[in-house]
């Protein structure tokens, strides 16, 4: 079943790793990169062939399918990340870029902290996200806000950059999830200044609690009542502000 769900979607994913990394590759210089909780290895995989990266690894537990993997087993460490345990980090070593992508929800909200110092503590530059809550999915145990994990990166020292979001959130050949969730955190005493960043940014930008179109109408055509209900609130509050602004009461 695992291998069937992975494959199903390592098209997807190897479209948006594509457009992504592409897109970060003239701000951000990336030579190695590793991916906690790779899956089959799809984004290290797309790194080596697509942008050159003369060292790429994925971390990921036993269930994965090896004969599935988008990467050389060489380059795949099979680990534990629930219950704060994981990979040797002085093994891994340090990366130009560290991946975590749709992971963070599936640990214990007691792991996050730990989990944040586990990726900060590969790389620099910590590419991001994890599903906010009601996304949905399988195995969920901490479904926050992108504020809640940014709150973690900035106790480590580390500067939230809403890059992905504003560039990609209108471009349906990407996964809706990381057109939603994914941010781009950078150390703050890194040598490099993520003022390059500035310069690839649209006017568009976002608040950080913000849901997808994909998601609202995923949810609302799932849950018709609740549309319902959130569009009546909606109009009484509209009408409510109109009798206000026009000095009637009640």
């Amino acid at each position: 079943m695992e291998g069937f769900f992975y494959s199903e979607r390592d098209r997807l994913t190897r479209r948006s790793a594509e457009i992504i990394l592409q897109s970060l590759q003239p701000v951000v210089e990336f030579r190695s990169l590793i991916d906690v909780g790779c899956g089959v290895g799809t984004w290290p995989a797309v790194a080596k062939s697509e942008f050159g990266c003369q060292r790429v690894h994925g971390v990921d537990g036993e269930w994965v399918d090896q004969t599935l993997l988008q990467i050389d087993r060489s380059e795949f460490t099979v680990t534990e990340l629930a219950n704060g345990k994981g990979p040797d980090v002085q093994a891994l070593g340090r990366w130009d870029m560290a991946v975590s992508l749709e992971v963070a929800e599936h640990l214990q909200p007691q792991d996050a902290d730990w989990f944040v110092e586990l990726l900060t503590s590969l790389s620099d530059v910590v590419l991001f996200s994890a599903a906010i809550p009601r996304q949905g999915g399988f195995g969920h145990h901490n479904e926050q806000w992108p504020s809640y994990w940014g709150e973690k990166f900035k106790a480590a020292g580390y500067q939230c950059v809403d890059f992905i979001r504003q560039t990609h959130w209108e471009d349906d050949s990407i996964l809706p999830h990381y057109r939603q969730n994914c941010f781009v955190f950078m150390n703050r005493n890194r040598g490099e200044p993520i003022d390059g960043f500035e310069s690839v940014l649209s006017e568009f930008s976002l608040p950080m609690a913000a849901v997808h179109p994909f998601y609202w109408m995923q949810r609302t055509e799932e849950h018709p009542v609740y549309f319902r209900h959130a569009c009546s609130v909606a109009v009484k509050a509209f009408r409510d502000a109109v009798k206000r602004r026009c000095g009637f009461a009640g």
